[in-house]
This record gives structure tokens, C-alpha cells and sequence, in this order.
């Protein structure tokens, strides 16, 4: 690796914020990302769909013990494992780190 790639893996691990365009208001706004919402949802998406965790980080490159990790909101996913998770799990990266209102779609 690198050391520009380790520079930039390591600051995407420490801070992971992004730039949501609101399409209602027009604007921009910057959200902090709330780190157990996204593990959260990486973990009912996974279980959506019927993989394991084991499997899961097979297929990612990652172990185990890291999935659950970023699962339960302890660690932050790289941009390479958000990629990789979106192409798996069907999913967009903001339906990851911001989620899809589960709950107010299920009440519907």
C-alpha cells in the first residue's frame, strides 16, 4: 500500500462525514454519521438478504470480528468496505450510512 493510500484510508476510518444534497430545500447540508444507525443497517440488510456474518466478510475481505465490529457501530467502514457492501447488499452507500426509515415505512 501506498502512503497516500494509507493517509487516506486512515483518515476516511477516523471521520466519516458527507455532503447530503437536500433536494427539498434545494441546499446543502453536512450530517455527521451516526455510526451505530449504519451498523444497524448494515446488519438488517444483511440479514434481509439471508447472510451470515462469517459469509458476509468473506466476500468483503474483511474478518469476522470486524464486520460485527462496524456492525454494533464501534468501527468505521472504509470507503472500499461501503462499496463492496453496497454492491452485495443491493443497496445505495447513503441507503447505508443514513438508512431508509424502516420504521416509518413499516407503520404504513
Amino acid at each position: 500500500m501506498s502512503s497516500w493510500q494509507a493517509v487516506w484510508q486512515q483518515k476516511n476510518n477516523l471521520m466519516l462525514t458527507i455532503l447530503l444534497t437536500a433536494a427539498e430545500s434545494g441546499g446543502r447540508i453536512w450530517k455527521k454519521i451516526d455510526y451505530r444507525k449504519m451498523g444497524m443497517e448494515i446488519k438488517i440488510r444483511r440479514l434481509r438478504a439471508d447472510i451470515s456474518q462469517s459469509d458476509l466478510a468473506k466476500q468483503i475481505g474483511v474478518s469476522q470480528s470486524h464486520l460485527c465490529n462496524v456492525e454494533n457501530g464501534r468501527l468505521s467502514p472504509s470507503l472500499r468496505l461501503l462499496l463492496s457492501l453496497r454492491k452485495l447488499l443491493g443497496c445505495t452507500i447513503d441507503e447505508l450510512l443514513i438508512g431508509t426509515d424502516t420504521e416509518s415505512k413499516g407503520n404504513g
